[in-house]
């Protein structure tokens, strides 16, 4: 059930009073005359606040109270609205008087009302007229339902309550006995946990993981094992839960080690008796489910400790990695605790939903119950809970009931997992509480940066400084950081950057956020139920290729909302279409939008009425095809993030975009076609992110100097202005002269400017390019740079030598590229420490031609050399011979365009190898590589030389090998058949290689491409996938996808078999043919699917598994069997391509029985006899199957009409392909087409194109709404 938060209106108020109490805001109130009017705002919103305790509790059986909560939720809203346009109007005033002022202003506070409005803003102007009529109006509207508020207020008895009453869910005491007769998946974490109690390290043990991971679990483990118990003479259990009681926590410490009670509650008298107790005894203590951060009370409770033995433990499970931390801050681990895996929590659902009955009995309870678990995201808790519910319930509708329900509209006293988790929530600080539930605009499964999150913090005002020093995205960092030990974010499983919210936390924010949040998604595809409403403020979509209006029409009516995020905001598919109707028709009524996301769209432009959206403070553009902005860009004054990296046709800024003196973070990071900054960037005196600056010459409009085209800075003072070193926010940083090095350019000067633009020590990543200074500045080399996590020195020809970057302790990431003046690295490379490059993960040499030797210093142990080097990579090192420094942790390398002697080392040098890329070694004629033990992917690319693979070249590890460009390969080593552990061969682009694994295949391999080999002629013997009568054992080959391309001499296939059926293993999901002239059809036995033997395409039995057919250039093929493609009724992809001999009337194709097929391309030359695919022409009759999304029709000569074709009726297609049809008149039906069309391309067929036509074409208007269109080459 939805719950209008107490606490979340308390802070909305709390906005509210902030901006009404500021002093310049009360100025301007006055100069309108509104000043009364607010005060009377301001008393009544004091009134109604002390009964927010007293109604958080009624609401919940009271409907009348929870609708009063949620309209006065509303009106904060639109009261907050209300205000900021006041303080928007009080800056554009300021700022067409004077920018400088409000430009200092704004440097000068942290809210967004400004000082020193001189009298002549109040000048009598017609724009202040209109202001002022527009805002009476909506002022007489917010008192209104103010004062209606109020009113009601008192009606429903709702009185002043001291402190928050509503009552919490409490957690029931846990003990150390166990209450399960088996645990599942938890043995590798309990004998860490154990390790660590019999080991003399940490005398605190803190396991650390959200609600219901089962911490308690794993410390009862740990707690009860036979070691642990004869290790310790003294042990004792306390449940703490959320009341950090020292007393009653020495009391029952004290009862356990004694076996005695105490009534006592004298907190001395207890310490001195239980310090009595544990004297000189090992002792092991679990302090169970802690909440407390007060360092004062620990360190109260543990005085008692200290007299223990030596080796005494503490066990601490908590969902708050800062209390692990509080307790011992030098802990150097603490055990964090990840969900269980699908089986693992399958095995625990099992336990408690069929106890006392066999699985094998109900077969389809278990598959539901296989659903249910895949819900519950390797949540113990969840699994067991839901296992409870299900064991007294044996009907199949019981059970698909659980399935289909939300977790959170179970009943809480049927459902343990909702309190557990609601409690995490419950002792969230209240503005993490609404940094929390602003998270329930993304969906499930959502990927987010840290950055990425806390922009839209700052721009919805969920961050409000309360320390005047203290900058929002540095307090966004702490808000985020502390979710992050709460257990309420984790990082993806996809490593980087990312986190996530696990399921059942993300159904947490949805239940807490009610309709303040709305998912596109979730009202059109998995819950047709949910309905946006009137409360809505916060919307997401997932960004396709093709975007209808259709998608928006459920929004199109709600003016109040503040969030329109197209998802993903980074990443995900790039350039899609959006259609132009979302301008027109949707942003001209979100005048209150504080954060649109638009990014990875086609758009070219924004229309001027963007400036409208007064509101907004957070626009993202990144990805686009964006060529300029609108100069009304210049009039969001409220604007605090500018995000356009990624836009490649961006030309300009607005010429006025230093009015945007709000703005922190302005993003142009790959902007590549912005050649020059706009005039009085120095107004943006907030700015803290600025990706780069550009610096025309005889450029003197912006005050911040050159941090980009360097050389045309004129002298060194110009770089002392900057100050770099002074500029502490600065994160990341790229310093980039121009990349010709002719006679203009001064070497020593360069060298001054670079010395002098050193930067703070808080630096984390540094680029410098095409520097022309002769030595890099001392800076460099300095220690203190202990953030530097990644650094790139580029094309600094000038260079002879590299700095001592051996030094920067925490750099993970080296780039040195373009640095022909190098010949040697040595010495001075690594500095003059023991331990050199401590941290570094990713090494890469590129583009040095003259570099020659890599010597490794003498006094530097081989272990303590790169000891955490994952990766390097070497591309262009022509003249660089051996010895190379032996690193031992390296597991993947790469060597482009490097020499056969290099290569000749590698099994000596780096035998570590799991990864090895191979490319562009023209002079290399033989590998052996069999030393590499621990191989499991092996690419080699463009090695002309290469004649063989010598035997025996290949390590048996290996699972992966591509072979690409080696012109002159003749044979792969026999040795390959026998490769236990190959899953997929890729073989490109060698013409001289005339068999493929004469002996057969790899027993495992699971996928096969070959492409561009003139000579083969055949592929080996048979693809079969057997099973032994009463026996497990398969054959040699699990074949799932084979694609065969442009291979001009292959004659025949292989049979492909199963024996003996029936068959229930994986079998080919993909098969693919293209461009082999000489195939007349494949042979005997060609698809191996299931339990069936299919003779041939012509002749093919059913297959239920076959989801993509694609024949391609087959010249020969003839026709399909009867009933025609029906014989793979799964079928998602079929592509029919350039067979124009196929005969097979279009209309025993079969199509329309294929009911799962996705995308359809019928282009297959020939069939002169169709000129339209109507009714009437039996043979030509194209029936198609509704579930289309795609379908791309072409290549048909004598077409003319496809008007009378079921183009209406395929209601789910988003993509129409029409081409080489010259004949064709007409293709758009009288119904029109379908409304789900996002994508429409007509190419090559010139009748048609012309009635298309943007600009007087009779077809245009039935078209224009579509958001892709290419007509031609337009």
């Amino acid at each position: 059930m939805e719950v209008v938060g107490e606490l979340l209106l308390s802070a909305a108020f709390q906005v509210l009073f902030d901006k009404l109490a500021s002093s310049d805001f009360l100025t301007f109130a006055r100069q309108e005359h509104i000043h009364s009017q607010l005060k009377k705002w301001e008393t009544q919103l004091f009134n109604i606040r002390e009964v927010l305790n007293d109604a958080e509790d009624k609401q919940i059986t009271s409907s009348s109270v929870k609708l009063w909560l949620a309209d006065l939720r509303n009106l904060t809203y639109d009261m907050e609205d209300i205000l900021d346009e006041f303080n928007t109007e009080m800056l554009r005033r300021k700022l067409a008087v004077n920018p400088q002022a409000a430009a200092a202003a704004a440097a000068a506070t942290t809210s967004k009302v400004w000082s020193l409005i001189p009298s002549c803003c109040t000048s009598f102007t017609p724009s202040h007229v209109t202001f002022n009529v527009s805002m009476g109006s909506k002022i007489k509207d917010i008192t209104s339902r103010l004062e209606d508020i109020s009113t009601r207020k008192a009606q429903l008895g709702l009185e002043k309550v001291a402190g928050t009453t509503t009552t919490t869910w409490k957690r029931t005491p846990t003990t150390s006995l166990f209450n399960e007769p088996q645990v599942h998946g938890r043995d590798d974490d309990k004998n860490k946990i154990v390790d660590l109690l019999l080991s003399d390290e940490s005398a605190i043990v803190p396991i650390v993981g959200m609600g219901g991971l089962g911490k308690t679990t794993l410390a009862r483990l740990a707690y009860n094992d036979d070691a642990v118990v004869k290790h310790f003479s003294s042990r004792a259990w306390v449940c703490v839960s959320d009341e950090f009681d020292v007393v009653k926590i020495t009391k029952a410490i004290l009862g356990a080690i004694s076996q005695q009670s105490n009534d006592s509650n004298d907190f001395n008298k207890l310490q001195v008796e239980l310090s009595q107790s544990l004297a000189g005894k090992r002792f092991l203590l679990v302090l169970d489910d802690v909440w407390n951060k007060n360092y004062e009370d620990w360190n109260n409770l543990r005085s008692a400790f200290r007299g223990g033995a030596k080796g005494s433990k503490v066990i601490v499970t908590t969902r708050n990695t800062h209390v692990a931390l509080m307790m011992e801050p030098s802990v150097t681990y603490h055990h964090s605790l990840k969900p269980l895996s699908y089986d693992d929590c399958w095995s625990v659902f099992v336990q408690h939903a069929f106890e006392n009955r066999d699985i094998q009995e109900h077969p389809n309870l278990k598959s539901i119950g296989k659903k249910i678990v895949e819900k519950c995201d390797g949540l113990p808790l969840a699994a067991k809970v839901l296992g409870g519910l299900l064991r007294s319930k044996h009907r199949d509708d019981e059970w698909e009931h659980i399935l289909n329900s939300k977790i959170w509209s179970l009943p809480d006293t049927e459902c343990g997992i909702i309190p557990a988790l609601r409690l995490s929530y419950h002792h969230l600080p209240v503005q993490l509480k609404r940094c929390f539930v602003y998270c329930a605009t993304f969906p499930q499964d959502y990927e987010f940066k840290e950055t990425e999150l806390i922009l839209l913090w700052m721009a919805e005002g969920l961050i409000q400084p309360l320390e005047g020093n203290k900058q929002m995205d540095d307090l966004g960092a702490e808000y985020f950081c502390e979710l992050v030990s709460r257990s309420f974010f984790r990082r993806s499983g996809n490593g980087g950057s990312r986190f996530v919210l696990h399921d059942l936390i993300s159904d947490l924010a949805q239940s807490v956020a009610g309709h303040l949040c709305f998912n596109l998604e979730d009202k059109l595809e998995h819950n047709k139920n949910k309905i946006i409403s009137r409360d809505t403020r916060h919307v997401s979509y997932n960004r396709c290729y093709n975007e209808i209006f259709k998608k928006f029409e459920a929004i199109k009516e709600e003016e109040k909302l503040r969030t329109f995020i197209a998802l993903p905001i980074y990443g995900g598919p790039l350039w899609c279409n959006l259609t132009s109707k979302v301008f027109s028709c949707l942003f001209p009524k979100l005048r209150y939008l504080r954060v649109l996301s638009l990014s990875g769209y086609s758009i070219k432009e924004l229309p001027n009425s963007v400036g409208d959206l007064k509101h907004l403070q957070y626009l993202n553009l990144s990805r686009t095809a964006i060529e300029r902005l609108p100069e009304s860009i210049s009039e969001l004054y409220n604007l605090q993030a500018l995000i356009l990296c990624e836009c490649g046709s961006l030309a300009m800024l607005p010429k006025s975009i230093g009015n945007l003196v709000n703005l922190w973070h302005l993003d142009i990071t790959n902007a590549v076609k912005l050649e020059k900054m706009p005039p009085h960037m120095g107004n943006l005196v907030n700015l803290q992110t600025l990706s780069k600056f550009i610096v025309e010459k005889n450029n003197s409009s912006s005050s911040i100097k050159e941090l980009k085209k360097l050389s045309n800075v004129v002298d060194a003072q110009d770089a002392m202005d900057a100050d770099l070193k002074g500029k502490h926010n600065i994160k990341e940083l790229t310093m980039e002269w121009g990349n010709d090095f002719d006679d203009t350019r001064k070497e020593e000067n360069e060298m001054q400017v670079l010395e002098l633009l050193q930067p703070h020590k808080n630096l984390e990543k540094l680029t410098i390019s095409f520097y022309g200074g002769g030595i890099f500045p001392s800076w460099m080399r300095n220690p203190s740079f202990s953030q530097m996590v990644q650094l790139c020195l580029k094309g600094c020809r000038n260079c002879t030598l590299l700095p001592s970057l051996g030094q920067l302790s925490s750099l993970k990431n080296l780039r040195i590229q373009g640095m022909s003046g190098i010949k040697n690295i040595g010495v001075e490379f690594y500095g003059q420490n023991v331990e050199s490059f401590q941290s570094l993960k990713s090494l890469t040499f590129s583009d040095m031609p003259e570099w020659e030797e890599w010597r490794s210093p003498s006094f530097i142990d081989e272990e303590r050399l790169f000891p955490r080097l994952r990766e390097l990579k070497m591309t262009e090192c022509p003249k660089l011979i051996p010895p190379l420094p032996k690193v031992l942790s390296l597991h993947e390398l790469k060597l482009i365009a490097c020499n056969e002697v290099v290569l000749g080392r590698i099994g000596v040098d780096f035998n570590s190898l799991a990864a090895l890329e191979i490319r562009d070694c023209k002079e290399v004629r033989w590998l052996r590589l069999e030393k590499l033990g621990g191989l499991k992917s092996l690419t080699v690319c463009g090695c002309d030389g290469l004649v063989s693979l010598e035997e025996p070249a290949l390590p048996c590890s290996l699972e992966y090998l591509e072979i690409q460009g080696c012109e002159n390969l003749e044979k792969l080593p026999n040795e390959l058949q026998s490769l236990r552990s190959a899953t997929e061969l890729v073989i490109r682009k060698c013409p001289k290689l005339m068999n493929i694994l004469e002996k057969g295949w790899p027993p495992m391999l699971r996928e096969l491409e070959v492409d561009n080999c003139e000579g083969i002629k055949a592929l080996p013997g048979d693809w079969m996938m057997m099973r032994m009568h009463g026996d497990n054992t398969n054959s040699s080959c699990v074949l799932e996808r084979v694609e065969i391309w442009r291979c001009p001499s292959l004659l025949f296939f292989p049979k492909v078999v199963s024996y003996p059926p029936p068959l229930s293993t994986s079998s080919f999901r993909i098969v693919g043919i293209w461009n082999c002239c000489r195939i007349t059809c494949p042979t005997s036995h060609f698809f191996i699917l299931g339990d069936v033997r299919v003779s041939n395409i012509i002749t093919c039995k059913t297959s239920l598994l076959l989801k993509h057919l694609s024949i391609t250039g087959c010249p020969s093929l003839e026709s399909l069997r009867e009933g025609g493609l029906g014989f793979a009724p799964n079928l998602r992809h079929v592509d029919i391509t350039d067979c124009e001999n196929l005969k097979t009337p279009l209309s025993e194709w079969g199509l329309n029985r294929l009911l799962s097929l996705k995308e359809l391309t019928i282009a297959p030359g020939g069939y002169q006899n169709v000129v339209s695919f109507s009714h009437g022409h039996d043979d030509c009759h194209l029936r198609l199957p509704t579930s289309l999304t795609s379908l791309h029709i072409g290549n048909f000569q004598n077409l003319e009409s496809m008007a009378s074709m079921s183009l209406p009726t395929l209601i789910s297609l988003e993509d129409l392909c029409i081409s080489d049809c010259p004949k064709l008149q007409q293709f758009l039906p009288k119904e029109g087409l379908p409304a789900t069309l996002g994508r429409l391309r007509i190419r090559r067929c010139p009748i048609i194109e012309k009635r298309c036509l943007k600009n007087g074409g009779e077809d245009w208007p039935h078209i224009a709404h579509i958001p892709y269109i290419v007509i031609g080459r337009n």
